[in-house]
């Protein structure tokens, strides 16, 4: 295992009886690329600071290597260190090549001539950002996003071995933010360590090997994403409700933060710390004994069935302020998943197997506990029978269908544009069921207005 390259040991920053860093203790390994996230005013920029030498410290030590960086001279601590400042903002009117040849200034003498290597590496930092278009030309004309790029494109000329970036796609679009991870991640792979103070917790989560999660100045975790971006931990330092999942196509954690009337109607539940227990192959998150219509404070929705419209229907109805069970789902889906970190319950079942009699009955609980049931892309062929056995318990039923858009929804003098339809497509006992089409009307309305009828 290799030793740290970066060693910050008990670092202490306070201006007058402001402490603005408090006790850091902090190691980062060669080739590794860490991300500072945190709240404003956590103290990120400061770390940064600190790190390049930029402001003194009142206590603790910071060190590259072998260098102390708080008695290390300039020279040293550039040719160590190139830095990307979170204010991309250049007064003097040169044009963008010439502020990326600065970086090749702490590898150079006062006279030095200008050497094939300079140039190289000045080029291969254009090339890394894709500024030829506009390197030439003068930077107060460029777009901040522009002018980010060109200072990335400096410090990369720098040819360090530490980069550090403060907000470093903060003034840039989505293909620009990505360009620039990817660059920044390609040159830790050839051994560089990179530190940066990153807003986009998904984009931290995405590139970084280790996050360091500031809070007032104070580390409150830090380790593999997966680890620090968690439900408990980022609600505790941003407020709200943050739900992290798993993207479907970068496989990272995903954070959507819902509003702070979920956190208000969840103070009893851990979601990332659920007790599992066993029904046969089937799991059941949560325990069901606590949610009935007598104790709870918010109308508990059930929803049964998989996929995006369940997903979309999860956050809404907990945006809303709704407590709300899932289940069955399949083990290990995306709607699984989602629904550990978002719902106050989710019961899951082993994926192309019929959900279990014991599973029948604990449904059959739930949904006796819930005011309304929500169907979405219910496998009938597999858990038809047991689904409908329990569904007989349900007040309210409605099932969400994906309208044809080049259909015009049918209109009913009930529920506006809710529709009756016959429901001899479910084997149930039932004459009708409300369906509502998700492109028609919103899951809540469509609640609100069963349960104001009731």
């Amino acid at each position: 295992m290799s030793s740290p390259f970066i060693t910050i040991k008990n670092l202490s920053i306070t201006r007058g009886s402001v402490t603005i860093l408090d006790e850091i203790d902090l190691t980062a390994k060669e080739g590794a690329f860490l991300g500072v996230v945190g709240p404003n005013g956590a103290g990120k920029t400061t770390l940064l600071r600190a790190i390049d030498g930029s402001i003194s410290t009142t206590t603790g030590s910071i060190h590259i290597g072998d260098i102390a960086i708080e008695s290390a001279d300039a020279t040293t601590i550039s040719q160590q260190i190139a830095s990307v400042p979170q204010d991309t903002s250049i007064s003097f009117n040169f044009d963008g090549r010439t502020i990326i040849e600065m970086g090749r200034t702490p590898h150079r003498s006062r006279f030095a001539t200008w050497t094939e290597t300079d140039e190289t590496a000045v080029e291969q930092a254009i090339n890394q950002v894709d500024a030829d278009a506009f390197v030439d030309q003068p930077v107060t004309t460029l777009s901040g996003g522009e002018q980010q790029r060109i200072l990335l494109a400096r410090a990369l000329a720098q040819q360090t071995p530490v980069l550090l970036l403060d907000e470093p796609t903060a003034s840039l679009d989505i293909h620009r933010q990505i360009q620039t991870l990817e660059s920044v991640a390609r040159l830790v792979e050839t051994g560089k360590t990179a530190i940066a103070a990153i807003h986009d917790l998904n984009l931290a989560a995405r590139y970084c090997d280790i996050i360091c999660l500031l809070t007032e100045g104070s580390i409150t975790a830090i380790g593999p994403p997966a680890e620090v971006l968690t439900t408990p931990t980022l609600a505790g330092t941003f407020g709200g409700y943050p739900v992290v999942t798993t993207d479907l196509i970068t496989g990272t954690a995903n954070v959507t933060t819902l509003p702070d009337e979920r956190a208000k109607t969840t103070d009893n539940t851990t979601n990332d710390q659920s007790t599992h227990e066993q029904h046969d192959e089937s799991t059941i998150v949560g325990d069901s004994s606590e949610y009935s219509r007598e104790t709870s404070s918010q109308p508990i929705i059930h929803i049964i069935g998989h996929g995006q419209p369940v997903i979309t229907a999860m956050s809404e109805l907990v945006a809303a302020g709704y407590t709300v069970t899932v289940g069955p789902a399949p083990a290990g889906s995306v709607t699984a998943t989602t629904a550990d970190r978002v719902a106050t319950s989710v019961m899951t079942t082993p994926a192309y197997k019929p959900i279990t009699e014991s599973m029948t009955t604990e449904l059959r609980s739930k949904i006796d506990a819930a005011a309304a049931v929500v169907l979405a892309n219910v496998d009938l062929t597999k858990d038809a029978n047991a689904i409908v056995t329990a569904v007989d318990y349900a007040e309210n039923i409605i099932t969400l269908t994906q309208q044809d858009p080049q259909q015009k929804p049918q209109q009913d003098t009930t529920h506006d544009n809710l529709t009756q339809t016959p429901i001899d497509e479910l084997p149930y006992s039932r004459d009708t069921v409300n369906t509502k089409t998700t492109d028609d009307k919103s899951i809540v309305s469509v609640i609100e207005e069963l349960l104001a009828s009731d």
